[in-house]
């Protein structure tokens, strides 16, 4: 049973309105209502889609087991013979033929020997199976005689109708199992007067699968 006090007529302001005691509402809050539950999916398709969806996000994630790269075993150990800045003579004969023969799963080490610690080199040619490791301490400089880098004569440093002209300092064809890494540095001696930059080196081509 409702007691209070009833304001009589509707007031053209505002819809009516009562006052009373605690169990008492006011008419201006209409009840409240319950939010729908979601319906349960009828297809049989989306069912074992939404059922599965789980296990399927986890057998999706990457469970190869990465290994860190490791310096394989010499075959040849180089010493450097030049100091840094020195342009006496290259060293490209000498880390060539040394990774023509080195075998499979070993590496060519470039190594410093006391104040000489630069390998002064033109393009060289990476092998299968073989990794060029440059010793801590060392640097693999390229040298700036453009001749050296010459597609055919004259063709390397210069700006012509036929574009490319120069052989890359370091280049491997339809090589598998091979890399450079090492804790050294390579030198492309872009600019004359540039610092050289010593950054870690440890990338490795993928192997072919057949």
């Amino acid at each position: 049973m409702y007691s209070g006090r009833h304001s009589g007529q509707s007031s053209s302001a505002g819809p009516t309105h009562c006052t009373g005691g605690a169990g008492a509402r006011s008419r201006l809050f209409p009840p409240v209502s319950r939010v729908p539950a979601l319906p349960i999916p009828r297809s049989p398709t989306l069912a074992a889609a939404l059922l599965f969806a789980g296990p399927l996000s986890l057998l999706a994630q990457d469970t190869r087991q990465v290994v860190e790269p490791h310096v394989p075993p010499a075959c040849t150990v180089l010493r450097a013979r030049l100091a840094a800045g020195d342009e006496r003579r290259l060293d490209t004969e000498r880390i060539q033929q040394a990774m023509d023969h080195c075998g499979r799963g070993k590496a060519v080490v470039l190594r410093a020997q006391g104040r000489d610690q630069t390998f002064l080199s033109g393009p060289l040619i990476l092998r299968s199976g073989m990794t060029l490791v440059v010793d801590a301490n060392t640097s693999l400089a390229a040298s700036r005689d453009p001749r050296v880098y010459d597609l055919f004569p004259g063709s390397c440093g210069v700006v012509n109708k036929r574009g490319h002209g120069c052989k890359p300092l370091i280049a491997g064809d339809n090589v598998t199992d091979s890399g450079i890494m090492g804790a050294g540095s390579i030198d492309g001696r872009g600019r004359k007067n540039r610092r050289q930059a010593t950054l870690p080196i440890s990338c490795r081509a993928s192997p072919r699968h057949a």
